[in-house]
């Protein structure tokens, strides 16, 4: 994908994003602030047999955390708990299109490891620890 392609898909992701917003009744909530960076991110989840049936989240930070947490909720979607699990740093920056320096990593690091430990405390009785 041609760079500027990806920068006009990373804004689409930020300012129209189908998946920005608060699920009221989401089997899991997981959210975290970034102690490098500030940014604050909450997905919530609705879950059904282990996957992922509806995805929200909100975001206050950077483009780049904003436009990731939008990545990784439609990466998401209908995916299993052992499926998103398995991703790494690595795909999801190949999911955002853009070289993102080490410096920037930390930030997809980061909205990847709050979703991925919202999934790895979810208590199956339909409560998140």
């Amino acid at each position: 994908m041609e760079r500027t392609q990806a920068q006009e898909r990373l804004l689409k992701h930020v300012h129209s994003s189908p998946y920005r917003g608060m699920l009221q009744k989401a089997d899991i909530i997981t959210k975290d602030v970034s102690p490098s960076c500030g940014d604050r991110v909450t997905f919530y989840l609705v879950v059904v047999k282990g996957r992922i049936e509806n995805i929200k989240f909100t975001c206050e930070g950077s483009i780049l955390g904003q436009a990731t947490a939008s990545i990784l909720s439609e990466q998401a979607l209908g995916k299993s708990f052992a499926t998103i699990l398995s991703w790494t740093i690595g795909q999801v920056i190949a999911w955002i299109g853009i070289e993102v320096g080490p410096t920037r990593q930390r930030t997809v690091k980061f909205m990847l490891e709050v979703l991925q430990k919202g999934i790895i405390s979810y208590d199956e009785s339909g409560k998140s620890t």
